[in-house]
């Protein structure tokens, strides 16, 4: 499973690491925490968000990280360890497999759940957990094949009445001077001919989620991409430093043309429809995250591979 958003399952590389990254000699720090005398650079080793990577040193760290694993510009060296590789002589570079530099896992609905008779747990640590519908969608084990973690549930949405509320919170409270992203797998049933929402956060005059439009198009304010039925991986992001949205299916990137907006409308966000009243899902919707910050294209291909 994906690690929040950085750092190995404990600690940095895979080699000599004991609690808080680095190898034990030679390079990277000493055992246990951080900085030796050859050379890492913070008391407490690497880490995006102050957990996990690897220790910082002249030479970044040592072995191989796990998924999600790789610095942050608090963690690793001076600009953090190479995430999913190790860490390189300047510190590393952002992008190249594992956790976010820039993003911060701030809510995730594994919908994992066996029985749909309590919350829809949020497992990013958070614990805004989410409710049912009253008319409940239904537990299914055909989850993504790609997944490469435990998975062994997701829910099914009937297109009619089914959806998943997730209460407001000011973490989902972003404006247009705010990053975001938020990362879900889908499976179409059949091609519609009405809007459907994977995730939606809407009023009459704000509209913020991952939609079907009614031209057989996946739609995220403006930036859209053909649709065919079966399990696929979606990612919006809203990238302030652009002044733009873009989109990701399947790992392939889709630039925005529409500039960054406000979306926070102060109502609940949705799983399986546009705002608990319409647009419902038809099909089955797993492992829904969201980010508080520009997931890279790097990070965007490890959750499509399923890790």
């Amino acid at each position: 499973m994906v690690g929040s958003l950085g750092g190995g399952r404990s600690g940095g590389g895979t080699d000599g690491v004991d609690a808080f990254g680095g190898a034990q000699s030679g390079v990277g720090g000493s055992m246990g925490v951080g900085g030796s005398q050859v050379g890492g650079t913070s008391a407490v080793g690497g880490g995006a968000n102050g957990r996990g990577g690897a220790s910082g040193s002249a030479t970044g760290g040592m072995g191989a990280a796990m998924a999600g694993a790789g610095g942050s510009a608090t963690g690793g060296s001076a600009t953090g360890g190479v995430q999913g590789t190790g860490g390189g002589a300047t510190g590393g570079v952002q992008g190249t497999g594992g956790g976010a530099t820039t993003a911060m896992l701030v809510g995730y609905w594994k919908l994992d759940e066996s029985k749909t008779t309590g919350p829809v747990l949020d497992s990013s640590g958070f614990g805004n957990n989410a409710s049912y519908s009253v008319q409940k969608p239904t537990v299914s084990v055909n989850v993504p094949p790609a997944i490469q973690f435990a998975d062994p549930e997701c829910l099914s949405f009937n297109a009619t009445n089914n959806s998943v509320k997730i209460p407001n919170s000011t973490r989902y409270a972003v404006s247009a001077t705010d990053s975001f992203s938020i990362s879900a797998w889908a499976f179409l049933a059949a091609i519609p001919s009405n809007w459907m929402a994977v995730f939606g956060h809407e009023d009459i005059t704000i509209t913020c989620g991952i939609w079907i439009n009614p031209f057989a198009q996946w739609d995220w304010n403006g930036t859209s991409v053909p649709v065919t039925t079966g399990w696929h991986h979606v990612v919006a992001v809203q990238d302030v430093s652009r002044n733009r949205r873009d989109f990701y299916l399947d790992g392939v990137f889709y630039p925005g043309t529409n500039p960054a907006q406000n979306c926070d409308n102060g109502k609940p966000y949705f799983i399986g429809a546009g705002d608990g009243t319409d647009d419902y899902w038809n099909g089955r919707i797993d492992d829904v995250r969201f980010y508080s910050g520009v997931l890279t294209a790097a990070e965007v291909a490890n959750l499509f591979a399923g890790n």
